[in-house]
């Protein structure tokens, strides 16, 4: 293939020559960069997944996805977007260019799921827009009649899903053609029970590659399966072992999971006492080597205010999603990922549907909180509350764990690749805190904390009382404060095995006797490990 051939095809495909896109021009900025090489011949050319839509970049070619390509269309209510209304629209205005039986999308969606008008609609759908159609109609989209094939072609899956499949072929632009070229793309489309378009999928064609290969560290076969049509042989460059000795060795990257929990912040932070309490801790041991962070986007306000008023000067914030594959992190020393981001049920259950596979969300005899036990979107239709975890059951239950972790699992996992990436320095390391639980057993945690306990008023009295004293004894404390023998006398030997407090007998009657640090905390004990 040549390159100058490879530039023209994929501008025309990706940089807006089709008159009729109503995209965002993709990838104009690295064309820009590559149009000086169009003289020459070259042997490999670096481009995003998007890029795969260019048929010269992916047909005769040996195509090599670095992680795992999601062509997931975003469905976001949002004019950028090809939103639900904005699908809607265009299928209104195709099935109208067609002279469809149906000129309403809820008509055209509800008559297809019940197989009513099925000969006069499937005659009406192989109907090709012209070229005037998509320049003249305001509501045109260059999608629309594969979305709608898809959705009249959709059949019934696992939990309530319906799934339709349809070819989409893009027009030759002027002064070309496509004769034995593929430029063809498969779209998906899923709905759910209450016949809500939950996704669409629009996947390049890769039969004509030479070959393809993905390279991920920890792949998730059948999400690959959906975003390139191919089924892959697993082949591991490296075992288990050699993996964490690479990261401990060769990266120098050590890790520390701090605290039990999984701390999900797809909405927030939870909990944002012991969020600052340990951003408090980080700063004041590692100092200013500690300025930069990984969370989700609903989080990164927060977390980025915690580390100013902890003492960070302009810190640097990642969120899950836009951190793969970036180097910005890979000098810093010390870094912190808090929390994991969840795809929910809705997600998983739609890609289920997809693969043409069956399980369910776990649940527990208690009756849905939204529904109150009646059925709803929230529990499934099954009135019943999800059990704790993110466990599922049925015969693809596995799978759909997978897919589950795809996001939770492997966000973190690619947060914390993130640190420890300075090949040029052999001398090079970084410490890792991870605020979640949700992490790959395979990494094998170089160390672990308790994490944070924020106290009660109650024992902050007692810490505070103490600590202020040169020496004290349980009774002192307890004469001063509003704790009980018992618990004042747990809480100053807690002190003693935390490093915080040390203890003597005074003689003649073996009265213990505590002296507490004066750094000591009153308000919360946070564990690094």
């Amino acid at each position: 293939m040549r390159y100058p051939e490879a530039v023209w095809q994929a501008e025309i495909e990706l940089n807006g020559d089709v008159p009729w896109s109503d995209e965002e021009p993709l990838t104009g900025v690295q064309w820009n960069e590559l149009l000086p090489l169009t003289g020459t011949d070259v042997d490999i050319i670096h481009a995003t997944h998007q890029f795969a839509f260019a048929p010269p970049l992916r047909n005769d070619t040996v195509a090599v996805f670095d992680e795992q390509p999601d062509f997931t269309r975003n469905l976001k209510d949002s004019p950028d977007e090809l939103s639900r209304e904005r699908i809607r629209m265009a299928v209104n205005a195709y099935l109208d260019d067609a002279d469809a039986p149906l000129k309403s999308y809820n008509d055209f969606v509800t008559f297809s799921k019940r197989g009513l008008l099925e000969e006069e609609l499937d005659a009406a759908l192989s109907h090709q827009p012209s070229r005037e159609w998509h320049l003249s109609i305001d509501d045109a989209h260059r999608l629309a009649p594969a979305i709608a094939r898809a959705i009249h072609h959709a059949e019934p899956r696992s939990n309530g899903r319906r799934v339709g499949t349809a070819t989409y072929t893009p027009q030759a632009p002027l002064g070309s053609s496509n004769s034995g070229l593929n430029a063809d793309q498969e779209v998906t489309v899923v709905f759910d029970d209450e016949d809500t378009l939950q996704t669409v999928r629009v996947v390049p064609d890769m039969s004509q590659a030479h070959v393809v290969l993905g390279l991920d560290a920890f792949p998730t076969e059948p999400l690959w399966e959906l975003n390139t049509g191919v089924s892959f042989d697993l082949n591991s460059l490296l075992k288990p072992l050699e993996r964490i000795l690479w990261r401990r060795r060769e990266k120098q990257l050590r890790v520390v999971q701090v605290g039990s929990n999984a701390n999900h912040c797809t909405h927030g932070i939870g909990n944002t006492e012991k969020e600052r309490a340990l951003v408090e801790e980080i700063r004041d041991r590692h100092g200013s080597d500690f300025s930069t962070a990984i969370t989700s986007k609903a989080a990164e306000d927060t977390l980025k205010q915690m580390m100013e008023d902890a003492g960070v000067d302009n810190p640097t914030i990642l969120t899950f999603g836009e951190q793969n594959s970036r180097n910005v992190l890979g000098d810093e020393d010390v870094g912190l990922v808090v929390g994991c981001i969840d795809m929910g049920d809705g997600p998983v259950l739609d890609r289920l549907a997809e693969l043409g596979l069956d399980a369910q969300p776990i649940r527990t005899s208690t009756d849905c909180f939204v529904c109150d036990g009646n059925g709803c979107r929230q529990c499934n239709h099954t009135g019943k509350k999800r059990a704790k975890g993110r466990g599922f059951v049925g015969p693809d239950a596995r799978v759909a764990e997978r897919i589950c972790d795809s996001v939770r699992r492997d966000e973190v996992k690619q947060a914390i690749s993130r640190y420890g990436r300075n090949p040029t320095d052999s001398t090079d390391s970084a410490t890792v805190y991870v605020h979640t639980n949700v992490i790959r057993p395979s990494l094998l945690l170089d160390d672990d904390g308790e994490g944070v306990d924020i106290h009660a008023d109650t024992k902050s009295n007692v810490i505070a009382f103490a600590r202020d004293r040169d020496e004290t004894t349980t009774k002192e404390v307890w004469d001063n404060t509003s704790a009980s023998r018992k618990y004042t006398t747990e809480v100053l030997n807690e002190l003693v095995e935390k490093g915080f407090a040390t203890l003597r007998k005074k003689e003649p009657y073996g009265t213990h006797v505590y002296t507490v640090s004066s750094d000591t905390p009153s308000d919360h004990f946070v564990d690094l490990g």
